[in-house]
């Protein structure tokens, strides 16, 4: 990485608090996408992963190897261990792989949770190096500038906007709660339909209240490398292969929606599991 861009990477990956505060954020392009409101890539070839039902797309004994739900390259080093694993075929690897090498470039940007600073300074430089990473080069190379978003408290703030988009972190959220339903309830059907949406905290909660109302319904929540990604899974307890997850991505980094439409922030992905019709 050059000279030139080490700075910018470093100003970037600060958080400071304050309304006038640099605090780096996602923001999506403009896609039209909405917030729900009141209105490993590496191989694992070992046989436990070979010829099961794959946990992306449900597939009969397609799988070929087992994936990393969460990429490995998300976390440092030390939070790499004990990830949670399925069996995938090769293209949803591939597909899954494809979205990893794109967001790794970019959401660590982001980062809220404890080792926030760290991450950036170890993970991005060697990234940042890489000809190959244009998304994370156009980010370094653009300008500066900044725009003023409604955050998770209310709060008006100032932010460095790193746009990001939204259809591909809509996917790899979609894959992520298929791999998850898999790994914790073995569910892995190939009649479903996702529906992924970033909430706004209002929501959420009224989300969480409806989902935690439910007596009869299998409940699971997982923390993953010291808070990197936090997730709750609630299943239906009717007996369909349906469930709500609710993931967290690097501390609860703030969400923003294109600033030209919208200024409030969100910090949940919601996910919803259906079986088709």
């Amino acid at each position: 990485m050059s000279e030139r861009l080490a700075p910018k990477l470093r100003k970037i990956g600060e958080v400071r608090s304050g309304p006038e505060g640099e605090v780096a954020t996602i923001v999506y392009n403009r896609r039209g996408v909405r917030f729900a409101s009141q209105d490993g890539r590496a191989k694992m070839a070992s046989k436990r992963y070979k010829n099961k039902t794959c946990a992306y797309c449900g597939k009969l004994g397609a799988s070929q190897s087992g994936d990393h739900v969460f990429a490995r390259e998300f976390f440092l080093e030390r939070d790499r261990g004990n990830l949670p694993q399925v069996p995938a075929c090769v293209d949803c690897n591939n597909k899954k792989s494809a979205l990893e090498t794109y967001l790794l470039q970019l959401m660590p940007l982001g980062a809220n949770h404890p080792a926030a600073h760290e991450s950036v300074r170890t993970l991005m430089p060697k990234r940042a190096a890489h000809h190959g990473n244009k998304a994370l080069l156009d980010v370094l190379n653009g300008p500066d500038a900044t725009v003023f978003l409604i955050d998770q408290s209310g709060q008006r703030q100032q932010r460095i906007p790193v746009l990001i988009d939204a259809n591909k972190l809509q996917d790899w959220c979609g894959l992520v709660a298929r791999g998850l339903a898999n790994f914790h309830w073995g569910v892995a059907t190939p009649n479903y339909s996702v529906e992924v949406m970033p909430l706004t905290p209002e929501v959420e909660r009224h989300i969480l209240e409806l989902a935690s109302s439910r007596k009869n319904g299998g409940h699971i929540e997982g923390s993953i490398g010291d808070g990197t990604f936090e997730y709750r899974g609630f299943m239906c307890g009717d007996g369909e292969p349906a469930s709500l997850w609710m993931i967290d991505l690097y501390g609860r980094m703030p969400i923003g929606g294109d600033p030209d439409f919208s200024r409030a922030c969100a910090a949940t992905w919601a996910v919803f599991i259906t079986p088709a019709f």
